[in-house]
């Protein structure tokens, strides 16, 4: 059995001021068009499909679109969907019962998370975002004479794989479909709920999973984690996050810097064959791209020629050069820009560090040197030095 993994769609997204439900649009042809080519039995999005748990209705009608697009394929693939943390599960498996007839599995809740999809010779176990707490009160129901102990995800997700693997029919493939954030995980700046599972609130690791869970089965189709990556299960399970289709944050995309060679990242969609167990990116190419180009305003400038029409871009000055017109100069240059940032560099590399201490024993001259010299990364002339000498001269004359 062969499927299409992606995950993390976040329809309605916003990146700075620019909305990306317009290249959203575009993902599920591309998804349809990668599961042809691929002779794919099934395709599976795990979690998030939208940005907010109450998206706007250009995003509800912009995944009515997306289905619909997916479903218009040559030959039959059934679809299956799961929620997580940015849906609300209710809402989006509204009709899900009647939509499996069509084959569209909506699975919203841990509710038939005992009831796999079942396509080939595979059966596809379903585990949407969940709370530590949903779990507890399914293992109460389940087990009233005897007390299961589950404080953590970890402790959560062993409770239901093991549950799962009771059940399953051996003589089958598995493959279980999750939205988590898997231990040994790479996060990404677009991550927001990712990124709160590395505060203190959740120490100790409590919002982790262990990736060893998922070892028994052929393939784990995770979502949560915005960039491509494969973890170690320590079993013969291929873990796999496919990352997001698009690019949601500038560390997604392309960076570019006069002097050294770029930074490229692709965007993909997972394929994972159950029977030869080879598992590769497919590049989601021509929708958007996102390109980082840093250095001095001449050479920002001079990189201007290099950037197509359909990048979306970041500037990063590293120094402080100025001028009259200079915003309406770089936007003519970099139309499709988003924001620009500076950093400036020390000149000849950052010094130690002061302490307050330290500063006050400084004299004006120092003071002014140091910030001419490591902030706007500029020489300090013998011209700034009489400036600096006739004005503590002048506010010796006068203590204002």
């Amino acid at each position: 059995m062969k499927l299409v993994h992606t995950s993390d769609l976040h329809l309605g997204i916003y990146l700075f001021s620019l909305s990306l439900l317009p290249f959203q649009q575009k993902l599920a042809r591309v998804i349809t068009d990668c599961a042809e080519s691929e002779n794919a039995d099934c395709i599976i999005i795990s979690g998030d499909v939208y940005n907010t748990k109450d998206p706007s209705g250009e995003s509800v009608k912009a995944f009515d679109g997306f289905i619909k697009e997916l479903f218009s394929a040559k030959r039959h693939i059934p679809v299956i969907i799961i929620s997580g943390n940015h849906d609300y599960a209710p809402r989006l498996s509204v009709h899900s019962s009647l939509l499996e007839s069509c084959g569209l599995h909506i699975r919203g809740t841990l509710s038939d998370y005992l009831r796999p999809v079942e396509i080939g010779d595979a059966q596809i176990y379903c585990l949407p975002f969940f709370t530590v707490s949903e779990v507890k009160a399914i293992a109460a129901a389940e087990n009233s004479e005897d007390e299961i102990k589950i404080e953590s995800q970890t402790d959560a997700f062993r409770y239901l794989t093991d549950r799962i693997k009771e059940n399953w029919n051996n003589s089958k493939k598995h493959i279980i479909a999750a939205h988590c954030f898997a231990v040994g995980g790479i996060t990404s700046d677009s991550e927001k709920a990712t990124k709160s599972a590395l505060s203190a609130r959740f120490a100790g690791g409590a919002q982790l999973t262990d990736a060893s869970l998922f070892a028994d089965f052929d393939y784990a189709a995770l979502g949560h984690l915005h960039s491509a990556q494969t973890i170690d299960s320590g079993g013969k399970a291929v873990v796999r996050y496919s990352g997001t289709p698009l690019p949601y944050s500038f560390s997604e995309g392309n960076e570019y810097s006069n002097g050294f060679p770029p930074k490229i990242r692709e965007k993909s969609l997972s394929v994972f064959d159950t029977d030869t167990r080879v598992l590769k990116a497919v590049p989601v190419e021509n929708i958007l791209s996102l390109k980082t180009v840093s250095g001095s305003l001449e050479e920002i400038t001079a990189m201007a020629a290099d950037t197509r029409e359909n990048e979306y871009v970041r500037l990063i000055f590293t120094d402080r050069a100025t001028a009259a017109g200079l915003s309406d100069t770089i936007s003519s240059l970099y139309p499709n820009k988003l924001v620009a940032d500076c950093r400036p560099q020390s000149l000849g590399g950052a010094r130690d560090s002061v302490t307050a201490e330290q500063v006050k024993g400084m004299s004006a001259e120092e003071l002014a040197e140091r910030f001419i010299t490591e902030y706007h990364k500029r020489e300090f002339t013998d011209e700034m030095r009489k400036w600096i000498s006739d004005a503590v001269t002048a506010n010796e004359r006068d203590d204002r």
